[in-house]
């Protein structure tokens, strides 16, 4: 996970960035197991978490083609 932001509707964000040369190659760098991993650092950081979001979204971003691709709710917990 690189990076945790609380966004502006209330919900903490755990977003993985990756960068590959091409699109379906970095995306599906992020397989079951690192999906997992994520998740598990994700619900360790929540125990201790006392921020004001409500609802928790796993976002990829993407570096493709000299530019940034989004992902919102890339999968879900």
């Amino acid at each position: 996970m690189d990076l945790i932001l609380e966004g502006p509707d209330l919900d903490l964000i755990f977003v993985e960035v990756r960068s590959r040369v091409s699109w379906p190659v970095a995306l599906e760098s992020i397989d079951s197991k690192k999906r997992r991993r994520i998740s598990r650092a994700a619900r360790a950081f929540l125990w201790s978490y006392r921020g004001r979001a409500q609802r928790v979204r796993m976002d990829v971003v993407i570096w493709e083609g000299g530019r940034w691709n989004w992902i919102r709710d890339a999968w879900r917990e």
